[in-house]
């Protein structure tokens, strides 16, 4: 089927289908665990930008994939798309798996920007091209890469569960939206007055499409405080609001205003959505442009899910894609694609933290713990200290981490008949939330039992386990899997 319409159906308009992704490290998953899947990973990866075909697909972290993407959108040639890539980034010397940025895209490419290699922001963080519509106009795309230092995603999940929870705050709204101040702003402020203008001479549209590795001020506003998980916060994200200021739409956001029900996350799907809303990846559209569509992939296709690779990762990257349909106009007769656009899911349930199971916790100083397996700086005892703020962590570095089975032991200092136990998650970060388990007990730590095993959400909710009339000096978590490959702990909290 063809995607090119006849003169009287839409003349003067085109309408394409644009998608943003960051495909981390190349489609190479974390780089840091010796689990094998990484060629799994980068077919399956392969395989979903083949039956996406979008008509313009911005790609951050491409690092030497960016052929082997351009042969997978040229799979099926025969509606008429031939598929090119152009590689954004090329800085002088630069090593042959640092290509960051790309663009691939079927429409005619009028013209490739020249580099500007000059630091703070150089072809590894922004560039792009000018490319024709089918009716004889234009396009301005740039694939965009923001600082992912000082990160808004940890703090922020940290600040919203302390709210929800009545703690005092240890990170303020200021000091939140400040993260954008170490780097994001000043790269910000350079795109917008230097690179746009050195590169756009006209009115034609814009588009930005990338990773900013920031919040939206759109998703934190006065009126959305009271939507499920913002905890009341008014956060006025600095490097969003400088695009909005110099006329960008937020392509998503224009096209669902209600953060409850349309959250658009796409932080962090390959890893967990933990608990506050988040996104860092946009497209946004300067100029005449209408948005008719967007939504978001967050995912593996189904051929790809159930094996251990989907246990580990259930998407192929640490972040979302965000697809949106636009229309332009042009100067004679179009293009729009012959199908619908993907529905954005609504999100209809978001539940809360639970309260604490039935009994009375056994008090803090009166436990001890130890581990198989720890970060120095994240020691067992943070784990039965009573702050939710501190927290056990399996051992990260040097090498390889530690593989799973990671054990947390607690002594709960006498003989105790338990109730329940709690397990919370780290609350600033997805990397150790455990997803499958089993509690053993002993009373005299030598010898274990196991009383109950199972699986966990993803999330940064508390795990709730009865232990009904359960005779024990010691409580052991054995976490069998972990987010990221990874265990952690910030409060293992047995009741009796």
């Amino acid at each position: 089927m063809t995607g090119r319409l006849n003169l009287d159906d839409a003349p003067g308009e085109t309408v394409l289908d644009v998608m943003v992704f960051n495909i981390w490290h190349g489609g190479n998953l974390d780089k840091q665990h010796a689990h094998g899947f990484e060629e799994q990973n980068r077919a399956e990866l392969l395989d979903f930008l083949a039956h996406e075909r979008p008509d313009l697909l911005f790609v951050v972290e491409t690092y030497g994939l960016g052929e082997r993407i351009e042969a997978a959108l040229n799979r099926d040639e025969s509606d008429g798309r031939v598929f090119r890539g152009i590689q954004v980034t090329r800085e002088p010397g630069q090593a042959g798996d640092r290509d960051n940025l790309w663009l691939f895209t079927w429409l005619p490419v009028r013209e490739v920007y020249p580099v500007i290699s000059e630091q703070p922001v150089t072809s590894f963080h922004f560039g792009g091209a000018r490319l024709g519509l089918p009716g004889g106009g234009h396009i301005h795309a740039f694939t965009t890469w923001i600082s992912h230092i000082a990160n808004s995603w940890g703090p922020l999940n940290h600040a919203v569960i302390e709210s929800e929870l009545g703690l005092a705050r240890s990170i303020t709204n200021d000091e939140l939206v400040a993260s954008d101040h170490a780097r994001r702003q000043e790269m910000a402020r350079i795109i917008l007055d230097e690179r746009l203008p050195a590169y756009v001479t006209d009115d034609a549209p814009v588009l930005l499409g990338g990773d900013f590795n920031t919040q939206t001020h759109l998703d934190w506003t006065g009126a959305s405080s009271s939507a499920p998980r913002h905890a009341g916060l008014v956060l006025e994200w600095p490097v969003t609001r400088m695009f909005a200021d110099a006329g960008f739409t937020d392509t998503f956001r224009a096209a669902h205003p209600d953060v409850a029900r349309h959250p658009g996350r796409t932080w962090a799907p390959g890893h967990s959505f933990m608990y506050a809303p988040m996104r860092l990846d946009y497209l946004l559209a300067r100029g005449n442009v209408e948005v008719l569509a967007s939504s978001t992939r967050t995912r593996r296709l189904s051929p790809h899910r159930g094996s251990e690779l989907d246990d580990l990762y259930p998407f192929y990257s640490d972040h979302g894609a965000v697809v949106s349909r636009l229309r332009f106009d042009d100067a004679g007769p179009g293009y729009a694609p012959p199908y619908e656009p993907v529905e954005e899911p609504e999100t209809t349930s978001w539940p809360r933290i639970p309260e604490p199971p039935p009994g009375a916790p056994v008090p803090a100083g009166e436990m001890v713990a130890s581990a198989s397996s720890a970060a120095p700086e994240h020691e067992p005892w943070l784990a039965v200290d009573g702050d939710l703020r501190t927290y056990w962590h399996s051992r990260t570095e040097p090498g390889t981490p530690d593989p799973h089975p990671h054990h947390l032991t607690v002594d709960l200092g006498r003989e105790r008949t338990l109730t329940a136990v709690r397990y919370w998650p780290r609350i600033n970060g997805y990397g150790g939330i455990v997803t499958r388990y089993t509690y053993l007990v002993s009373t005299d730590g030598e010898t274990f039992e196991p009383v109950v095993s199972g699986t966990w959400d993803r999330d940064s909710l508390p795990k709730d386990v009865e232990l009904p009339h359960v005779r024990a000096r010691y409580l052991r978590l054995t976490a069998e899997a972990g987010v990221a490959g990874f265990s952690a702990a910030a409060e293992l909290i047995p009741y009796e």
